[in-house]
Order: C-alpha cells, then sequence, then structure tokens
C-alpha cells in the first residue's frame, strides 16, 4: 500500500522542516563556535526560541547583520583578537538568510500549482508565528499559572497584568515581520519549478 500525500501538504511540510531546521542547524553550529552550551543547560527553554526565532528577522535585516558581522570579523582579523562570538553570529545570520530560501524553494518544488506553493510557504510562516507566539506568552506569563479561585480577582488581575499594549504590540509586530517575510521570499517557491500547472 503506497502513501501519498497533497501536493500542498507535501509542500507545507517539506518547507517547514526545511526552514525549522536550517535555523536549528545554524544556530547550534554558533552555539559550538561560541562554546556556550552552558547557557542552554541553564535555560532549556530556549531550545523552543531557537525553533522558531527566525521568522522575526526578514531580508533587510539579516543582510545588514551579514554585513556588519564581516565588517566586524575584518577588524577582529587585523587586531588580532578574540573573535569565535563574531563567527558565531555569523553562522547563525547565514543561518537566517538561508532557511526561508531553502525553504521557499521546497515548497515550490513540492507543489503542483503556484497556489499551492505560496500557499505551503505561508502557512510554514504562519505556524513558526504561532510556536513563536505560543513561547512568548509562556515567557511572559511565566511555567506556574495557578489560580486559586474564580473569584480571586487579584489573582486575575495578576495574571493578565502583563497583556499590555507592548505585549499585544509585540504579537503584531511579529505577524506583520512573518507576512512580509513570506512576500519577501516569495519568489523562491514561485520561480523554483517551471512546469507548473495553469
Amino acid at each position: 500500500m503506497k502513501l501519498e500525500f497533497n501536493p500542498f501538504l507535501k509542500s507545507f511540510l517539506f518547507s517547514l522542516m526545511a526552514f525549522i531546521g536550517i535555523n536549528v542547524i545554524f544556530r547550534f553550529i554558533g552555539f559550538m563556535i561560541a562554546n556556550s552550551f552552558e547557557y542552554l543547560l541553564e535555560n532549556p527553554f530556549y531550545i523552543f526560541v531557537i525553533i522558531c526565532e527566525g521568522i522575526g528577522n526578514n531580508l533587510y535585516i539579516t543582510i545588514q547583520g551579514l554585513i556588519l558581522n564581516i565588517n566586524e570579523l575584518a577588524i577582529l582579523i587585523e587586531s588580532g583578537s578574540y573573535m569565535f562570538y563574531s563567527v558565531a553570529e555569523l553562522y547563525v545570520r547565514i543561518g537566517y538568510l538561508l532557511a526561508p530560501i531553502i525553504a521557499g524553494i521546497l515548497s515550490g518544488y513540492f507543489s503542483e500549482t503556484k497556489i499551492e506553493a505560496f500557499g505551503g510557504f505561508l502557512l510554514t510562516f504562519i505556524v513558526c508565528w504561532v510556536l513563536w507566539t505560543v513561547v512568548y506568552c509562556v515567557s511572559v506569563f511565566g511555567f506556574d499559572l495557578k489560580m486559586t479561585a474564580a473569584s480571586d480577582y487579584e489573582t486575575v488581575a495578576n495574571l493578565l497584568a502583563p497583556v499590555s499594549a507592548e505585549f499585544i504590540g509585540a504579537i503584531f509586530f511579529t505577524l506583520l515581520v512573518a507576512f512580509i517575510n513570506a512576500l519577501t521570499y516569495s519568489f523562491f517557491p514561485l520561480i523554483s519549478k517551471r512546469e507548473y500547472a495553469i
């Protein structure tokens, strides 16, 4: 019995795996270069941040970061200074640049139409945004959300205190950045396969 997937689902899943996988791999390479695995051992929650942090870096920020890292590396090499953190940050920026490009190419390759290609790619960014929102909410509200009683207004007020304009603004701003990233990189899923059905 042969298991076949819907082309849209296949496009989305390969795009999502590539986007998350490349971000995680390049981030871990950066951790290895900077020799900062102790931070992960002390803060295991940061692993969830690593999974979805790539959506917050649009093309302009990523390219500016790469240029600054390369300039900083040139200065450090010239002065003979310690440069492992700059090299680690350079690898992370390269991952931020490659992840959406490769995810877009895979989304286009495994789809049958341009709508499926773009839809699978857009859904990748939406899923990553939802993951980021969950991680952000957990980090703001903390891990132990315990309410004593439904009538305890002070507990409810303390629980909802972090829900401010900044909190809601951060969530919607990141959603906006995710859509802008999806539109910016949508060139790759749309051109990665020439024999699309019309």
